[in-house]
Parts: C-alpha cells; sequence; structure tokens
C-alpha cells in the first residue's frame, strides 16, 4: 500500500502541481498583465522567456550539461513551450485547458528523458 501511495504522490508532484502553479503564475497573472501593459505579442514573448529563464537552474542540474548550453537550450525549450501554452489558453480562454497540456507534455518530457538521458549517459 505504501508504494501505491508514493506513486501517486510522485505523479501528483511531478505532472500535476507544476502545471497549476506554473499555469497559474505564469499565464494566468503574469502573461494576462504584460499583454494589458504591452500588447498580445510581447505579452507571450517576455512571459515565455520568464518562463524559460525560470527553468534553467532545475535543466542544468538534471541534465549535467555545461551551463552556457544548459542556459540556451532551456531557455530556448521552454519558451517555445510557453509561448504553445500561451496560444492554448489564448485560444480556450481556459486556464485549465493550458493546466492539462502542460501536464500531458511534462509526462512525455520525463518519460522521454527517463528513457533517453540514462542511454546518453552511458557513452
Amino acid at each position: 500500500m505504501m508504494g501505491k501511495h508514493m506513486g501517486a504522490k510522485k505523479l501528483l508532484n511531478t505532472f500535476i502541481s507544476p502545471g497549476i502553479e506554473e499555469e497559474i503564475a505564469f499565464r494566468g497573472v503574469l502573461m494576462t498583465r504584460l499583454i494589458r501593459a504591452f500588447g498580445t505579442s510581447w505579452g507571450i514573448v517576455v512571459a515565455s522567456l520568464i518562463f524559460g529563464v525560470y527553468h534553467v537552474f532545475t535543466n542544468i542540474t538534471l541534465l549535467h550539461l555545461p551551463v552556457a548550453v544548459a542556459v540556451m537550450q532551456t531557455i530556448t525549450f521552454q519558451a517555445v513551450f510557453g509561448v504553445t501554452l500561451a496560444f492554448v489558453l489564448l485560444r480556450t480562454r481556459n486556464i485549465v485547458a493550458s493546466i492539462l497540456y502542460h501536464g500531458v507534455l511534462d509526462a512525455l518530457n520525463f518519460t522521454v528523458l527517463s528513457i533517453v538521458l540514462p542511454l546518453l549517459l552511458l557513452h
């Protein structure tokens, strides 16, 4: 029973919590205010870049890449992800949609990394 509980807790912490917290903070609060202040395009771009910067430390420690490579890769990937999530929110006008999309993509990313990263570290 304890193993099932820990599995559910890890699932919640890995896929659900970050999507909820990050979507509310970055799209629900930050992006909407930036859009009001600077217009839709700039609001999306700036919020997405900040979203990318927010993930740099995690990716440096997770991927063990040189700092410059990790910074460029993380900001680029996460900013594109942020733009995608912004379009989901703006298209649906429902933050639950971007939260769910975020969770699904986090789950896919985690699955791919758990398979690919060990293979890369073997060489």
